[in-house]
């Protein structure tokens, strides 16, 4: 993880380029979708003045934090319905590769052998469970992000993949989507098959990211009417401008 966070290189030369792409990207979240699914989230955007763009970082790195920290020396972050965006919260919610890691599961049922931890304290089984090691670090980082998401009318979940050890986040997105009514949700699949002449394979591969994260979220058959057309699955890199650049920084590491 120090060898990747060291990939990023923001030289006084391309500091700049790089904050107006990653400006572009955080601006760009209806970049893939087909007319229906981009029309959804343009009527939900047009009802507010201007975005206040919130980051839970679910990395160990500084990458994302250094990313928003350069856009934000810009003081620019884009223009909405007549207003400025904006930096919001930025929380990494497990920790970094220096302080706070939290690694382990959701609960202690996805332990296969809790026998093992009887002849330790309780901190050492608290390690192992997400929820208690944020109680144990004492920086409340979990019930600030809950409050960002509770707060939030559009989500766009980027680089986690729908698994049980992050159960705890996929509940409160789906209690999100069940409370407010206009909320979009939209999950990156880097695995996605591409959305070319026959579709459905597509709709297929949709439905079962949308089943996977309601069935983690505990969704009864009945709430999920009212929530699958508001969940969007796409495959499209937002940050594929910044690929490049990614290339190149990686070359300058190795040849320091």
């Amino acid at each position: 993880l120090r060898e990747e966070q060291k990939k990023l290189v923001l030289s006084k030369e391309d500091s700049s380029v790089i904050a107006n792409k990653f400006k572009k990207a955080v601006n760009n979240l209806k970049l893939g979708f087909r007319e229906m699914p981009r029309e959804a989230i343009e009527v939900l955007m047009s009802k507010y003045r201007g975005i206040v763009f919130n980051f839970i970082d679910f990395n160990y790195t500084n990458t994302l934090d250094r990313l928003c920290s350069n856009t934000k020396k810009l003081n620019d972050w884009g223009a909405h319905n007549g207003s400025w965006n904006s930096m919001g919260q930025f929380i990494q919610v497990h920790g970094t590769i220096d302080k706070d890691m939290i690694l382990g599961v959701y609960d202690e049922t996805q332990i296969a052998n809790l026998e093992i931890f009887k002849s330790f304290d309780e901190y050492y089984l608290a390690q192992m469970i997400k929820a208690q090691t944020d109680s144990v670090n004492e920086e409340n980082t979990y019930q600030k992000s809950v409050q960002i998401l509770n707060s939030s009318h559009f989500v766009y979940v980027y680089g986690m993949s729908l698994g049980e050890t992050d159960k705890f986040w996929w509940k409160r997105l789906c209690e999100l989507l069940l409370k407010k009514g206009e909320t979009q949700v939209v999950i990156h699949c880097y695995d996605a098959p591409k959305d070319e002449l026959l579709r459905f394979d597509v709709k297929r591969f949709e439905n079962e990211q949308k089943f996977k994260l309601l069935n983690l979220g505990d969704v009864s058959e009945e709430q999920r009417k009212n929530v699958m057309s508001r969940i969007h699955i796409t495959g499209a890199n937002i940050f594929n401008e910044l690929e490049n650049i990614a290339v190149q920084n990686v070359k300058q590491a190795k040849a320091s």
